[in-house]
């Protein structure tokens, strides 16, 4: 009885052997029913030929030719595979066919065909081809890949997986920008650009990601980056020193430098660059910038006519009319050369002691930055002392008169000397 149980139990074990090979899959189910053994028993025998996925029998042939046949297909595509709908493979039951393909992402990976959670696919040559139009873009400018990406209809839960492929070819990221030298090159030239257009901007109000603040040599454009976070132009800091130069014989670098927001050693270096270049005449003596431009004398004072309306008395600003008059100065509403409304105030008289005045007023202003105060836009000293502010519309009686709710309280220390 013993030996014809054996018998038995080999013969099932050859049969089943036999309609694994011939079918590819069976379910353990039938294969239970049929052949009257247990789950165990089944497990046993598939183990050494092949795969249990599930409630399913697959042997090996079966599954390298199901690998085989998703490898070709994807190479094939010009486009990524999305989901197991769309593989089309017949006659696989979805559940043995995604086990499979997550079983063996090494061996697909080898083929070059990359499988990702969601079990999404895409070619390495499809992945290459992106990479390189990727490359040719960002020749042009930082690349927010993201973005790239979904103009090519890519699933937005794939980019930074795909961000990592792209990765592994070669390209830098950098919070989500491709960045290659040629294309950070001309995103510093168009700061320079910028930068110069407009002699100064605080960095945070260019249209470029932030980590470019560290990513640029700017003296090397010309352009002077403040531990503040605002970027000069050389010659905007030259004009600031000419204009300073034209009320005081010298002045204190480490004060200058606390003005705009550099260290001491940096804008000394920034000093003598302009020297040697001519853009300012002068020379630095113990960290002193001695001007050599002799402050004029005015021999008579300047006055200016309350009424002179339609005189273009300071370059670049166009007179409309005058707001306000007093002893010490004229307030015209004005306009500059981009065409904006301000309010220029120029100076009535014009004594030597007087520019002196003028200038400390202005090296009190210009530090202060808050709501309740005008914004400070532009100042000199020839023809004549002025200044230049945004214009507010109204008046201070009339802005208390709406309420006082709408204006918030400060206390600002100003310098004592």
């Amino acid at each position: 009885g013993v030996a014809m149980y054996r018998r038995r139990e080999k013969q099932k074990v050859i049969r089943l052997e036999r309609l694994l090979n011939e079918q590819g899959i069976l379910a353990i189910s039938d294969v239970v029913n049929k052949l009257k053994l247990s789950k165990e028993k089944v497990a046993k025998i598939v183990s050494k030929g092949g795969h249990i996925i599930q409630d399913y029998l697959v042997s090996s042939r079966k599954a390298e030719e199901i690998l085989n046949r998703v490898t070709d297909m994807i190479l094939k595509s010009d486009l990524p595979i999305y989901g197991l709908d769309d593989l089309k493979v017949q006659n696989v039951p979805s559940i043995v066919l995604s086990a499979l393909l997550i079983r063996n992402k090494h061996i697909l990976e080898s083929k070059g065909v990359y499988v990702t959670d969601d079990l999404c696919f895409y070619s390495s040559q499809m992945i290459s081809k992106y990479a390189s139009e990727l490359l040719e873009d960002a020749k042009l400018g930082l690349i927010h890949v993201p973005s790239w990406l979904r103009e090519r209809n890519i699933r937005e839960s794939h980019y930074n997986w795909l961000m990592e492929q792209f990765k592994r070819q070669g390209i830098r990221i950098v919070d989500e920008y491709a960045v290659i030298d040629e294309g950070l090159n001309k995103v510093a030239e168009q700061i320079k650009a910028k930068v110069q257009e407009l002699g100064k901007i605080e960095f945070e109000k260019l249209a470029v990601p932030s980590f470019v603040k560290d990513a640029v040599d700017y003296y090397k454009l010309g352009v002077l980056l403040s531990k503040d976070g605002v970027l000069y132009s050389k010659e905007y800091i030259a004009n600031e020193l000419n204009k300073l130069s034209m009320a005081y014989p010298t002045a204190r670098i480490d004060d200058l430098a606390k003005l705009y927001g550099f260290d001491v050693d940096f804008f000394t270096k920034v000093v003598s660059d302009l020297i040697s270049e001519d853009a300012i005449n002068a020379e630095i003596k113990d960290d002193i910038i001695a001007f050599k431009r002799e402050v004029p004398v005015s021999a008579q004072q300047v006055s200016v006519a309350a009424g002179a309306t339609t005189t273009a008395m300071i370059p670049g600003y166009k007179i409309k009319d005058v707001i306000g008059t007093g002893g010490f100065a004229t307030v015209f509403r004005a306009e500059d050369d981009k065409g904006q409304e301000v309010a220029l105030k120029v100076v009535n008289i014009a004594t030597e002691d007087l520019k002196k005045t003028f200038m400390r007023e202005i090296a009190f202003w210009r530090p202060l930055n808050h709501p309740n105060i005008v914004v400070l836009k532009d100042f000199g000293l020839e023809p004549v002392p002025y200044l230049v502010m945004e214009l507010m519309d109204g008046t201070l009686k009339g802005k208390m008169a709406e309420g006082l709710s709408t204006v918030s309280y400060t206390h600002l220390t100003l310098p004592t000397n």
